[in-house]
């Protein structure tokens, strides 16, 4: 009876590493990028001048392709072919999520290109501009909405850091937030 008892152990130590090493073969054949966790949070610069708003934003790559199907070869990266391809699905996105408002109209905006941006600790990000041009008078008053990717998560935000006449602030969009400037030109 030992010598059947050390047979099972042998047999199950050998059953757990051949699950093991089968996990690892799996694991080896996904690209790294995929296997990385997604970031719940997007980045945006803006800088409210004079005669426009302007956007840099920065959306997990991660998150971006799990909205917008953008890495159709499958290979873990953004090819500029998939960026360009995928450059009108985002911006018809973006018009819905990013506005400015300004006497109760939302003010048409204008897109820059999409392109790959890596943030200090490496994390990869889509990058891309949005530009919205203001009324020409006196008093400003904006309400900016920036609520990106919350159809994707109810708890996914946006930081905003915003500069205005010399002045920086943060902000957090989510859930609907919107940051109400007001200024004179």
């Amino acid at each position: 009876t030992t010598l059947f008892r050390s047979i099972r152990y042998v047999l199950s130590i050998m059953e757990v590493v051949v699950k093991f090493a089968g996990a690892a073969v799996l694991l080896a054949l996904v690209p790294l990028p995929l296997l990385a966790h997604g970031i719940t949070v997007a980045f945006a610069e803006i800088h409210i001048e004079d005669r426009q708003v302007a956007f840099r934003l920065h959306l997990p790559a991660l998150d971006a392709d799990q909205a917008f199907h953008i890495d159709t070869n499958g290979d873990g990266s953004f090819d500029p072919e998939e960026l360009q391809a995928a450059a009108p699905r985002l911006h018809q996105y973006l018009a819905a999520t990013v506005k400015v408002i300004q006497e109760g109209h939302t003010l048409p905006a204008a897109f820059g290109p999409l392109q790959m941006w890596a943030d200090p600790d490496g994390n990869p990000f889509l990058e891309t501009t949005v530009t919205i041009p203001l009324a020409e008078h006196g008093l400003q008053e904006l309400t900016i909405a920036c609520d990106l990717f919350h159809d994707l998560s109810p708890a996914y935000q946006t930081v905003g850091f915003i500069t205005t006449a010399g002045r920086s602030e943060q902000f957090i969009f989510r859930n609907g937030a919107t940051y109400e400037a007001s200024f004179a030109r």
